[in-house]
């Protein structure tokens, strides 16, 4: 129905317009991610949703997880990932009326709302229900421009195939390549620097990464964000992302390139679906994702041993030896570091102890100082009350002399 009004509180299955037969579900395999799967023949409740109003629009919390749709982000940018948490909130949900169904749209600001994008849809265009008559007349002009050809490549001349079990890379710059799909290079995405994508050469420092040793592995930063290629877990189906904190990466050899591993845990980062088709990461306005076409996809955590697809291996193609001012971080540096911060945590226990034993002199010499002047004290009071009690005598002995004059006389 076009332009229904919006729901009432209840439980509801959330259907995409472009795949009809698929429904937003939480994967058994991860409650922390929310996709857009085949409806199972008899009722899950993993794939059905609570919606009740809250604020000015709506939360939708999972009946099997009872946890809440959320973005991945508080302050969410385009191509942000959608997914889970514990908790409703900090913003509602908005359920956005148009001629068929709905578009689930963050609340924000008005001149910045991202709307909810199930990804990896064959029909992506109807999966956001956009009216064909907003595109903006610059799209023409886009479509030339590309036509010219891209500036001059950053890339290397000549990229090598890599060499099976090759020595791991040094620190350096790197493009980092996709073995399933070579002409797509690891970048931060244009649009969300806190998102992690693969996309096809558009001579850019997005796709420019330093690798620096990082604990037993490596860190790897990215040169245009300066942040880190990061994950929050080694857990399948973990969204990869951008962090300002590194994360440690040990690159492992195969026979085709390398697979980048979450440490030293059962997870590597992986190409999704390892197809060039635009998907979820594309995160441009549709006019801008016409015409320039961008390509692009989601980066999540597989497990160790599938790294016979082409999906979960990466070709590391050196640029120069620029670190971007990465120091080495090895594990031995950081005993180093930890040790030395274990020698200044003692030396100022040590100088505070110190300071406590000269506290501690002074007080008992303050003390003994008191104690002197307490007992000077005493010794005076004592004299003085001495001296006033023979006064007292003297002063009786006085009054009784008259007395004992006038008891002779009477005799």
């Amino acid at each position: 129905m076009a332009y229904e009004k919006p729901p009432q509180p209840g439980t509801y299955y959330i259907k995409n317009i472009a795949a009809p037969k698929n429904i937003v579900e939480i994967p058994n395999y991860n409650d922390e991610r929310a996709v857009c799967s085949a409806q199972v023949d008899k009722p899950a409740s993993n794939q059905q949703w609570y919606i009740q109003y809250s604020g000015r629009g709506y939360k939708i919390k999972n009946i099997k997880y009872g946890v809440y749709l959320s973005s991945y982000s508080t302050q969410p940018k385009n191509a942000t990932p959608v997914g889970t948490s514990a908790n409703h909130g900090p913003v509602d949900w908005y359920t956005l009326r148009t001629h068929e169904g709905f578009v689930i749209r963050y609340m924000g600001k008005k001149r910045d709302r991202p709307t909810l994008w199930l990804g990896q849809v064959r029909k992506p265009h109807a999966s956001l229900v956009y009216n064909a008559s907003t595109q903006s007349p610059e799209m023409e002009v886009r479509v030339n421009k590309r036509a010219r050809g891209p500036p001059p490549s950053l890339m290397p001349t000549t990229i090598l195939a890599p060499v099976p079990y090759a020595d791991p890379p040094k620190p350096g710059t790197y493009f980092i390549a996709s073995r399933a799909v070579k002409t797509n290079y690891l970048e931060a995405h244009p649009d969300n620097e806190a998102r992690a994508v693969c996309s096809p050469d558009v001579s850019s420092t997005r796709q420019m990464w330093y690798i620096q040793y990082f604990g037993k592995g490596y860190k790897i930063k990215n040169a245009h964000s300066n942040l880190y290629l990061s994950a929050p877990n080694s857990s399948s189906c973990t969204v990869v992302e951008m962090s300002t904190q590194p994360t440690m990466w040990n690159l492992m050899r195969t026979h085709d390139g390398f697979a980048i591993q979450y440490g030293e845990e059962d997870g590597v980062v992986d190409l999704y679906c390892g197809h060039k088709e635009p998907a979820s990461a594309v995160g441009a306005s549709f006019d801008r994702w016409i015409a320039a076409m961008i390509i692009a996809t989601q980066l999540y955590i597989s497990k160790l041993d599938t790294c016979n697809h082409a999906s979960r291996r990466w070709n590391f193609a050196r640029k120069s030896d620029d670190v971007g001012g990465e120091i080495a971080e090895t594990v031995e540096d950081q005993v180093n570091h930890l040790r030395n911060q274990v020698a200044l945590r003692d030396a100022e226990l040590a100088a505070k102890d110190h300071q406590l034993a000269q506290k501690e002199r002074e007080l008992q010499t303050l003390r003994e100082h008191h104690q002197a002047e307490l007992s000077k004290l005493k010794g005076d009071s004592g004299s003085v009350q001495h001296q006033a009690l023979g006064d007292s005598f003297e002063s009786m002995a006085i009054l009784d002399e008259p007395k004992g004059r006038e008891e002779n006389n009477a005799r």
